[in-house]
């Protein structure tokens, strides 16, 4: 099983966009509202939930993309990345 480090702003928002999505698919079966309300709302909702969650897990994503690529970097010797504080010191680097 993979590990992704979130924050708790792109926790709240990946349940704000289910709770969307659980809302659309909810008004679509339930019967308490007319049908020719109920359908639109409920699309709006679900295709607003999906997309919305689409570029939250992106991020989430090649986040942890970008931090296994570091760690796996760091396990190769000889291998230097030319970071921030190296270009001061004026550190070797292979490519």
């Amino acid at each position: 099983m993979r590990e992704h480090r979130i924050t708790t702003l792109e926790l709240v928002a990946l349940g704000a966009t289910r709770g969307l999505i659980g809302l659309g698919a909810g008004l679509l079966i339930a019967d308490r509202i007319s049908r020719r309300r109920r359908r639109p709302t409920a699309g709006a909702l679900l295709a607003g939930g999906a997309l919305s969650t689409i570029p939250i897990m992106l991020l989430v994503l090649r986040r942890t993309r970008r931090a296994a690529r570091r760690a796996r970097e760091a396990e190769r010797p000889g291998v230097y990345r030319r970071g921030p504080e190296d270009t001061a010191a004026g550190a070797m680097v292979a490519d």
